[in-house]
């Protein structure tokens, strides 16, 4: 009897410890097999113009999806000042906050509005009291870029926007918005390729699926939604 305790007892064990064990082998085969998939930036795109804001662009973020592994800095910003909206100024809304890293990072939105990628309304959430920044810095030998992710004090536990910049274009990678302030359609898909600087460089951009892809450029514009919030991403693409 107690040998047939004791075997129920570890097989308990067992099964606990494969419940938890199995998951995560399942995901780090997963992950390993993301990271696996290396992209080579074509010939083509060199071609194009080798000194080309673009072209580096198109470097920049094969280089971001080629690396596994990066230095990363997280930090957290917060400003105890209330948003001033300053009124319209030849179609730009200025955001005033007595921090120059918060209010350089709102004001980068600008770029976005300025392309109609996104509503100008989208500052009307930025009238509470509190502004935080989540900031993680990812950094290697290839690519440097910030992804910054916006909390008000209505809303502490989900980021109600967030944007990735890479660092020497100064672009905008990424960027996360409430349905509300932007949609995913070819339209503002176009006009997200020419904020980057890339629907010029080729002429074979292609709509579907929430995607706009173009074999010589070598990228892809991904546009994805739930419930909530529109996210739009550039990746590389081998057609």
């Amino acid at each position: 009897m107690k040998n047939k305790t004791f075997l129920i007892y570890i097989s308990l064990i067992l099964i606990t410890i494969l419940s938890f064990a199995i998951p995560k082998i399942i995901t780090n085969i997963q992950d390993k097999k993301i990271l696996s998939d290396k992209y080579t930036i074509s010939q083509k795109i060199h071609a194009l113009n080798e000194n080309a804001k673009s072209v580096e662009l198109i470097e920049k973020i094969y280089s971001k999806y080629n690396m596994d592994k990066y230095n990363v800095q997280v930090s957290d910003i917060v400003s105890a000042t209330e948003t001033t909206i300053v009124k319209e100024t030849e179609g730009d809304v200025n955001i005033q906050i007595n921090d120059e890293n918060i209010d350089y990072t709102l004001n980068k939105f600008q770029e976005l509005i300025r392309q109609n990628i996104i509503e100008k309304d989208f500052y009307n959430q930025f009238s509470s009291k509190f502004i935080t920044y989540r900031i993680l810095d990812y950094d290697n030998d290839k690519i440097k870029y910030m992804q910054v992710k916006i909390f008000t004090q209505d809303s502490l536990d989900e980021a109600i926007a967030s944007i990735e910049i890479e660092n020497e274009t100064n672009k905008i990678i990424a960027y996360t918005v409430k349905k509300e302030y932007s949609e995913i359609t070819q339209k503002v898909l176009l006009e997200y390729a020419q904020y980057l600087g890339l629907y010029s460089i080729s002429d074979d951009w292609e709509y579907r699926d929430n995607e706009l892809k173009s074999k010589t450029a070598g990228i892809k514009i991904i546009g994805d939604a739930d419930e909530k919030y529109v996210y739009v991403k550039i990746v590389p693409f081998e057609g």
